[in-house]
C-alpha cells in the first residue's frame, strides 16, 4: 500500500514576540521523523527530510504496512511521524497555525488522517482521501485551536495514519 509525500510544513502566522510590534508568519518543515507502518519504526532518512523540506515534486514513500481490518489499529501504532523544530519565544502570542500536507494516495486506501500532538495529547485532524489513486492533493488544515501556544507549537509532531477494508 503506497503513499508518497512531497511536503509536510506548517506556518505559524502572526505571532507575536514579547515586546514586537508587528507579526511574524514562519514556515517549519520536517527536521525528522519515523516511519512504523512496516510494524517496526524507523527513522527517515537525511534524504526523506530533505524531499520533504522542498516542494519539489520528489516524493519519500512509506513503509505502506496500512491496517487492513476498517480500523486505525488498536493501537494506532502504524503511523508515518513528522517532528518540527520551530522554537517560538515562550511569550509570543499565536494567532493561527495551519498544516500543509501533501501527498499521494496509493491502491485502496479507506481513510486517513493527520493527528496533532501538542506536548500532552493527540488530536485526530481529518483529511481528504482522494478520490483515486496516483493523484496529488495538497490539504491545508487549521490547527490553531490545537497548536494555541508558543509551548505547543514547540512540541508540535504530525502523524499520517491510514487503513484499508479487505473483503
Amino acid at each position: 500500500m503506497l503513499v508518497s509525500f512531497l511536503t509536510v510544513a506548517f506556518i505559524v502566522s502572526g505571532f507575536f514576540a514579547p515586546g514586537a510590534l508587528s507579526s511574524t508568519l514562519a514556515q517549519y518543515t520536517v527536521v525528522s521523523g519515523t516511519d512504523s507502518t512496516s510494524g517496526t519504526p524507523t527513522a527517515l532518512t537525511a534524504g526523506d527530510v530533505t524531499d520533504l523540506q522542498n516542494a519539489n515534486d520528489v516524493r519519500i514513500q512509506s513503509n505502506a504496512n496500512w491496517p487492513d481490518d476498517g480500523t486505525y489499529g488498536i493501537p494506532e501504532d502504524n503511523y508515518i511521524e513528522f517532528v518540527f523544530s520551530p522554537a517560538i519565544p515562550l511569550g509570543a502570542d499565536v494567532i493561527e497555525v495551519k498544516v500543509t500536507h501533501d501527498w499521494r494516495r496509493g491502491g485502496t486506501l479507506d481513510a486517513a488522517k493527520l493527528k496533532v500532538w501538542d506536548g500532552s495529547t493527540f488530536t485526530d485532524v481529518v483529511i481528504t482521501l482522494p478520490s483515486v489513486s496516483n493523484e496529488d492533493i495538497t490539504e491545508e488544515s487549521n490547527i490553531t485551536t490545537i497548536l494555541d501556544t508558543p509551548a505547543k507549537v514547540n512540541a508540535a509532531k504530525i502523524q499520517f495514519l491510514a487503513y484499508r477494508t479487505m473483503v
